[in-house]
């Protein structure tokens, strides 16, 4: 069911109870299961999925949550990689010219798709796919984008460019400020 439509019948569901404690307390209980059962949906989905707030400022959003596929994929755990930029997985072969327009279908809260070189915490390159909604609120605000991925292998290299990487001088460093 679309999120107005469920809104609007949890509302119509409301008005009905007229104010009956025991209906109350049972429609709370639903939505706390439902809400349990959405975060374990995301928590144990097979394909990695990544949670951002809204900031779209120079640094960029904030990681606020990232499920077991995304940590096993990208070499990261959940606590390294909260309150972090997603920014800290590019490196040399992720494509600027898409992450310009990944900034502009944002900064319009549309939804974005698109694919580029990201790097693992070990500094292997792989390819992303990302699929990124944003998140509103009642009042149709941006609070956040959830971005659901397919990460795969890196296409190959031309040997000078793999030497390149594989010395060092690819890929700066990311250290988590503290």
């Amino acid at each position: 069911m679309a999120p107005e439509r469920r809104e609007v019948t949890q509302a119509m569901e409301l008005k009905q109870t007229k104010g009956d404690p025991v209906k109350i307390i049972e429609d709370a209980n639903r939505y706390v299961k439902l809400l349990a059962a959405m975060e374990r949906a995301l928590t144990t989905a097979n394909i990695p999925i990544l949670l951002t707030d809204a900031g779209l400022k120079r640094s960029g959003p904030r990681i606020v949550f990232a499920n077991q596929a995304f940590c096993e994929s990208t070499g990261y755990s959940q606590e390294e990689l909260v309150g972090e930029s997603p920014r800290m997985l590019q490196g040399p072969r992720t494509d600027p010219a898409l992450l310009r327009r990944l900034a502009e279908h944002l900064k319009q809260g549309l939804p974005f798709a698109g694919q580029t070189i990201n790097y693992r915490k070990d500094g292997k390159p792989y390819q992303a796919s990302w699929n990124i909604s944003p998140i509103c609120d009642d009042n149709g605000n941006v609070t956040h984008y959830v971005s659901f991925q397919t990460h795969t292998a890196a296409p190959a290299r031309s040997g000078k460019a793999r030497r390149a990487e594989s010395s060092g001088r690819g890929r700066k460093a990311k250290t988590k400020k503290g």
